[in-house]
């Protein structure tokens, strides 16, 4: 006979848990803001536009830009 057990609940997250995460989404959120503008400046000066281009300028890896396809469209 095997016994079978229920999965525990999830815990809520500890504070030092959650104010970890928040600083990793403002932290993206000010990278994206980086390509954003970086792109703009881009197309108003009519650059050809490339990842490894974009991503320098905006001073983020070019993996963030692949990871978040949106801004690679």
């Amino acid at each position: 006979m095997t016994g079978t057990t229920k999965p525990a609940p999830p815990r809520a997250a500890s504070p030092r848990t959650e104010a970890m995460r928040k600083g990793r989404q403002a932290d993206s959120a000010r990278r994206r803001q980086r390509v954003i503008a970086a792109l703009d400046r881009a197309a108003a000066d009519g650059v050809e536009l490339s990842v490894s281009g974009i991503a320098r300028a905006a001073a983020v890896d070019r993996a963030f830009i692949y990871r978040h396809r949106d801004l690679l469209e």
